[in-house]
């Protein structure tokens, strides 16, 4: 999501409501200046929103209640569902489920599986280019010249460096080797 928000410019414009990895994952890409750790309000939201817009992990309660928050407040809102499993479960907290009025899902195998697990509910599904995919793309463009194709295997490391939702300061992400892989590939071939 720190990626979509970086390449839509609209990080001046946006509070953040952030804890956990996401506050590093988010000073990585947007830097210190944006990041702003607040509790979210109790009651509701000001008003003063456009769009509210979560991520959809399970790991804490605090985007399920950005969503509530928004609902209550009549604010528009959308989840970012960058996963491809438990979707109900992301939205579910103590036997309810809370749903934004949009998903965002980033290809074809989330759009078809998303429409088949909330096709009994009134949410708005949608699908969006990748922001970590058009990245990528954008780091091996004019660098490296390969005259067949190219396979790239990694693990998820970044989970390796997590622990009980901290990050630990040194951790290297799989999107981090990518770029040294690209870098050292475009030097290569």
């Amino acid at each position: 999501m720190a990626k979509m928000i970086k390449r839509s410019n609209l990080a001046k414009e946006t509070d953040f409501y952030l804890s956990g990895p996401a506050e590093n994952i988010f000073f990585q890409e947007l830097g210190r200046p944006f990041i702003e750790r607040r509790n979210l309000p109790a009651d509701g939201f000001s008003g003063d929103y456009d769009i509210v817009l979560t991520g959809s992990g399970w790991s804490s309660n605090q985007e399920i209640q950005g969503i509530r928050l928004a609902n209550k407040s009549n604010i528009y809102c959308v989840s970012v569902l960058d996963h491809w499993s438990n979707y109900i479960r992301r939205f579910s907290r103590q036997g309810e489920t809370i749903l934004p009025r949009e998903l965002f899902v980033f290809d074809k195998w989330a759009l078809e599986r998303a429409r088949k697990v909330f096709k009994e509910k009134e949410v708005k599904i949608s699908q969006l280019e990748d922001p970590v995919i058009v990245e990528l793309k954008s780091l091996l463009k004019d660098r490296i010249r390969c005259k067949s194709r190219m396979l790239y295997v990694s693990e998820p490391i970044s989970k390796s460096g997590m622990t009980e939702n901290n990050i630990i300061d040194n951790l290297v992400t799989e999107e981090m080797a990518f770029r040294k892989f690209a870098n050292i590939a475009r030097d290569k071939f």
